[in-house]
């Protein structure tokens, strides 16, 4: 039996407890979880590993992303991404559906960051909640580029994966209800055409009757 993909995507060592968490948890909704850390991508031979992983992402139908305070390494194909930001744009293209989690204390510096861009303090700032103070901006403009899609850009923050959790279950829940009701819909739809094919085939029985009695009395009263 064919069962759902979900790819995790986000910074590894940092995020190590949650990334475990999600994998267990995806499991139980008997979903396959996809993470590069587990051994679930395949490392074709010719390709790079970093391109391996996004190209992974076209094989899923669900994308989770999770960003903390690291950035993590250059992306090999295009060294002004990460490879998270590779996967997620990867997602995007394919019209995948994303849940994106950003920690709390991450949202809060970006916060400060979106209130005085503009400002020369802005550099001066330090952000707590980032690793590494240089990546800062990289980080904010991920979370900006997340939020600023036209569509499939939903996020939530957490403090805890028990968070993430109820939150996909809601989701996910949210999304077969919609594939119940789609599917309801459609039926509904069906019925309605057949109907209507019914009514046509009818009103043309119908048309060719009256018409015979038309022909019919116009012979006999020419006899």
């Amino acid at each position: 039996m064919a069962t759902p993909k979900v790819f995790v995507s986000s910074t590894c060592f940092d995020l190590s407890e949650i990334r475990e968490q999600l994998s267990k948890f995806v499991s139980t909704f008997g979903f396959e979880p996809i993470l590069s850390d587990h051994g679930d991508v395949f490392y074709h031979p010719d390709l790079h590993t970093h391109e391996a992983c996004v190209h992974e992402v076209s094989n899923c139908q669900l994308f989770i992303l999770i960003i903390g305070g690291r950035y993590g390494g250059s992306y090999t194909v295009d060294k002004t991404k990460s490879i998270t930001n590779a996967e997620y744009e990867a997602a995007i293209n394919h019209g995948i559906p994303v849940f994106t989690y950003i920690k709390k204390d991450v949202l809060s510096d970006h916060h400060i960051y979106t209130t005085n861009f503009k400002n020369e303090i802005a550099a001066q700032i330090t952000y707590p909640s980032i690793t590494t103070q240089s990546d800062s901006l990289s980080i904010f403009n991920f979370i900006n580029q997340v939020r600023r899609q036209n569509k499939n850009n939903s996020y939530e923050g957490f403090d805890n994966f028990g968070q993430i959790e109820n939150h996909l279950r809601k989701q996910w829940a949210g999304m077969f209800f919609d594939f119940l009701k789609t599917k309801e819909i459609k039926s509904q739809i069906d019925a309605t055409n057949h109907l209507l094919e019914n009514l046509k085939n009818s009103n043309k029985k119908l048309e060719d009757i009256v018409t015979n009695l038309y022909i019919n009395t116009s012979d006999n009263k020419e006899l």
